[in-house]
């Protein structure tokens, strides 16, 4: 999974891939118009492989595992590796400030976001990108007020690690200023 912010640094700076997408398939992004690129990001490349992705709990969801097995038991939480990186997403837009997020996504996927509490708004008209996708919209902000009480202990504790691992490491992206990673680190 990657998040990428638009160069807004200068005036030949680059967009987000999303809205190069969108315009390459003569679809806009509607946004409200409050959203500023400085508090915008996009979450992209989120990459689950397909056994991981599949509805299906069958000994076939771990082919390619080798030694690996799993339990039926464990094979029932698969679908909740694309909701825990979202909620990775989330917790880090929040710890810099990045509140406004757009992602590229197939309906199902949002749906399953949707069960968790994570609610977007589709902002655009579906195009053909690597399937049927849509761009969505979430304000992080309320990204995590709407978060179901089953999940929160877990967004709680990413949450806490990414920001243990920012205060420890500084690993946060130059990009973002010394204003921002000085309100991260208080």
């Amino acid at each position: 999974m990657r998040i990428v912010f638009p160069d807004d640094r200068n005036q030949n700076g680059y967009g987000l891939p999303i809205v190069e997408h969108c315009r390459e398939h003569g679809v806009e992004i509607k946004l409200d118009s409050s959203v500023r690129s400085a508090e915008l990001c996009e979450i992209s490349r989120v990459a689950i492989p397909s056994y991981f992705r599949s509805g299906r709990v069958e000994d076939t969801a771990v082919d390619g595992f080798g030694e690996f097995v799993f339990s039926q038991q464990e094979r029932r939480f698969f679908p909740m590796i694309g909701v825990s990186l979202f909620l990775c997403a989330t917790a880090f837009t929040g710890l810099i400030e990045r509140f406004h997020v757009l992602a590229m996504m197939e309906n199902r996927f949002q749906r399953l976001l949707a069960r968790s509490g994570i609610r977007f708004s589709q902002v655009s008209q579906p195009i053909h990108f690597r399937g049927e996708r849509a761009a969505f919209y979430i304000d992080q902000r309320y990204a995590e007020s709407g978060m179901r009480d089953s999940i929160l202990p877990l967004y709680r504790s990413i949450q806490k690690d990414l920001s243990r691992q920012i205060m420890e490491k500084g690993n946060v992206p130059s990009i973002l200023g010394t204003e921002t990673l000085c309100k991260i680190l208080n």
